[in-house]
């Protein structure tokens, strides 16, 4: 997840501990450029988060692909992708219907 927002642009401060991190905002939309491919691991936690946020890029042509672990193309997003397609959200699913990887 760390290394998605640093590649977001987004800063973001650990605890030296590591328990605690404090992250900044942007003050807008994600400020894209170009194509962004995000590797997640297998960590739907941060899948379904950065799923929501990066509906929130504005109109660019860029596209961000969410992608992770092989066991990640195995747990359904279905129903968070449809709510957020319901408000507007451009979402594609680039091999198995209602699973990662998807195109934002």
């Amino acid at each position: 997840m760390l290394n998605a927002l640093k590649a977001l642009g987004v800063r973001y401060q650990l605890s030296d501990d590591k328990t605690i991190c404090e992250i900044e905002g942007l003050g807008g939309a994600f400020n894209i450029q170009n194509n962004l491919s995000l590797f997640l691991g297998n960590a739907g936690t941060a899948m379904r988060p950065l799923t929501a946020a990066l509906c929130l890029k504005g109109k660019t042509e860029s596209e961000i692909i969410l992608t992770g672990e092989p066991r990640m193309k195995e747990r359904p997003i279905l129903h968070l992708v449809d709510a957020l397609r319901q408000a507007g959200a451009d979402i594609r699913y680039l091999e198995n219907e209602g699973y990662p990887p998807l195109a934002i």
